[in-house]
Parts: structure tokens; sequence; C-alpha cells
């Protein structure tokens, strides 16, 4: 097994601070940015990290998290702080994304999806082209 550390803080924060509502402008412009983008690499475990801070101006074409490979797994994780832009033309950014094919997987469990508030006010969280497999009820 192979084990690392993204960033000593377990963390991955985007640089936005946390808004109730949606800003005129983003500080940086995650449109188009995957922030941890597993590429078609397999047998990967994202486990206990935060996810924060991401917002978008533009078009949503970018994720939280990406994969493209298969057996990867997404755990014990937490997504929250995301907003866009008032000048976004997109409302639909995905917090996990995609494009495994039918036969690969992504095992996704016991994360937490937490997005802005008010919730009426921006986008909740969004799982995108992603095929998941849930592990059984306990």
């Amino acid at each position: 097994m192979v084990w690392w550390s993204i960033v000593d803080t377990a963390g991955v924060e985007h640089g936005h601070p946390l808004n109730t509502a949606s800003p005129s402008s983003c500080r940086y412009d995650d449109s188009s940015i995957t922030t941890l983008d597993l590429h078609s690499n397999a047998n990967i475990t994202v486990d206990n990290l935060e996810f924060t801070g991401k917002c978008w101006a533009g078009g949503a074409a970018g994720a939280y998290l990406g994969s493209h490979g298969n057996n990867n797994i997404a755990e014990n994780n937490y997504f929250h702080g995301w907003t866009y832009a008032s000048s976004s033309t997109d409302d639909s950014h995905a917090m996990i994304g995609g494009g495994l094919s039918t036969s690969a997987y992504m095992l996704c469990t016991r994360n937490v999806f937490d997005g802005p508030t008010p919730r009426s006010a921006q986008p909740q969280a969004k799982l995108r082209d992603l095929p998941f497999t849930t592990p059984a009820a306990r």
C-alpha cells in the first residue's frame, strides 16, 4: 500500500471566503478546475479530506474530486463552502465528477456534502457522470 499526505492539514482550500450569497465575482475562478483529479489511475482511496471554498464564475466544467479510473474510493470526506458568482452561466458544478466506463466504478461512502447557507440561494451537491457502487445496507 502506498500512503502519502496531500497537505499537512488534511484539507483542500480554494482561497475563497465562505459566503452566504452569490458574490459578484470569484477571487479565483474554479469554473474548469478539478481540485483533486485522479485521472485514469486505479485503486486509489481518498479518505478524510476537507474540500472547501470552491467558487465558479462561468460554466461548470470542474469538480472538487475527479476520477476516470476503476476501483477508486472516496470516503469520510467533507465537501462544503462552495458558491458561484452572480455572473455564472451554470449552477450545476459537480462535487465529484468523472467519465467512467460502465464496467468501472467508484465507491463513495460516508462523505458529507454541505453547501452554503442559505440553501435556497446556492446549488446543492451534485454527483455527475459516475456509475456509483454503494455499500450493502447494514
